[in-house]
């Protein structure tokens, strides 16, 4: 009866085996090591694989001794409770510095782009005299009428709705021998809503409807809001006998 094949490789064989294992063996323990810096008790292998783990653990071990040496300074256990530390905000000089820099930069790309550091605004902010606030003074029409433009010494002064303008910017319009000199020195806010420039020269809105007053508030709002213009007060005119004809239409 033939024997039965043995369970034993054959001397050559576990040789081989041997010679193929033992050279992968030999390049891992061959491989250079590094302490872990989170755990000198261990090493790892000092491979790419590993280089990412190194570096942050590295970091990590810095800033903890950097967090000592803090402690150290201030005379503080090493190894007590962490601080957080204070955020440093930017000091008030500083604020300001980049604020203007800010401030200069969009001006100046105004200016590239649109051709005005203000992009093309027109309205009344413009004008220096809105940002400074203005004594406000309250006029008689007898103080108002010296406003009217004859006097060239004097701005131009004109009342819509009982607020008072300077007009003096436009004062080929309003002053004498100007389209609207008739304005001047007086609040003839009835003209501006029917247009008769010789007989409603007058603050009397009687009779007119509410689109007519409306569209005397709206001419308030125009010299209000016009960058040329600027309110210096108001006038104390008198008030309407209710007895008093209205004006007729013209």
């Amino acid at each position: 009866m033939p024997s039965s094949p043995s369970s034993t490789p054959p001397a050559e064989e576990t040789t081989a085996s041997s010679s193929a294992v033992s050279p992968d063996t030999t390049a891992a323990e061959a491989r250079p090591r590094q302490v872990d810096p989170s755990d000198p008790s261990r090493t790892v292998a000092y491979k790419k694989a590993n280089t990412p783990f190194l570096a942050h653990a590295r970091f990590k071990a810095q800033e903890a001794e950097r967090r000592r040496e803090k402690r150290r300074q201030k005379g503080l256990p090493e190894d007590g409770d962490e601080e957080e530390e204070p955020l440093e905000l930017p000091g008030p000089r500083t604020v300001l510095k980049w604020m203007l820099l800010i401030l200069i930069a969009v001006l100046a790309m105004g200016q590239f782009v649109t051709g005005d550091v203000l992009y093309g605004y027109k309205g009344k902010w413009r004008n220096p005299k809105k940002w400074i606030p203005v004594r406000q003074r309250v006029f008689t029409p007898a103080e108002l009428a010296m406003y009217d433009g004859t006097e060239p010494s004097r701005p131009i002064y004109l009342a819509v709705m009982g607020n008072v303008y300077d007009v003096t910017k436009g004062s080929s319009t309003y002053k004498p021998g100007g389209s609207y000199s008739f304005f001047a020195g007086k609040d003839a806010s009835r003209a501006y809503t029917t247009g008769c420039f010789k007989t409603h020269l007058t603050h009397d809105l009687r009779g007119l409807s509410e689109d007519q007053v409306e569209q005397v508030r709206g001419w308030d709002t125009f010299f209000a809001n016009n960058p040329k213009y600027f309110k210096v007060g108001t006038v104390r005119t008198p008030a309407i006998n209710p007895s008093a004809p209205i004006p007729e239409p013209c």
